[in-house]
């Protein structure tokens, strides 16, 4: 039985029908540079026909996406465009959890986020 991918969060989206999992053939020509789940992600948004967003965080990832033509994002622009949008309240403690469970950020990118975080939350305190 297949477990998707995420934490419960995921999961209640995946049952909600708002994401899909979907098993995706990865350009072979990708996986010299990057894994599986990266290049998957790319050839099935390169095949997508109608909006399509990428989240990828990896540099290189992310220059392959850009180079295919699509839209790209990382876990930050995610926390913004949440905070934006008045899902979450702020993003400090999603950054605080982020950093306790390993995922690194670059200083300067964390200092954006809350910045950009605080312009659109009167919530956000750095």
């Amino acid at each position: 039985r297949r477990r998707p991918a995420g934490g419960r969060g995921a999961r209640e989206a995946v049952r909600a029908g708002w994401i899909e999992v979907v098993d995706a053939e990865a350009d072979t020509a990708l996986l010299g540079e990057l894994n599986a789940g990266e290049a998957g992600t790319l050839t099935l948004a390169s095949e997508h026909t109608g909006p399509c967003l990428v989240v990828m965080d990896e540099a290189l990832s992310r220059w392959h996406a850009v180079a295919r033509g699509l839209a790209v994002t990382g876990l930050a622009g995610v926390l913004i465009a949440a905070c934006s949008a008045g899902i979450v309240d702020g993003v400090r403690p999603y950054l605080d959890r982020l950093e306790r469970n390993d995922f690194r950020m670059a200083d300067t990118v964390v200092q954006a986020v809350l910045e950009d975080a605080g312009k659109t939350s009167r919530f956000e305190r750095a």
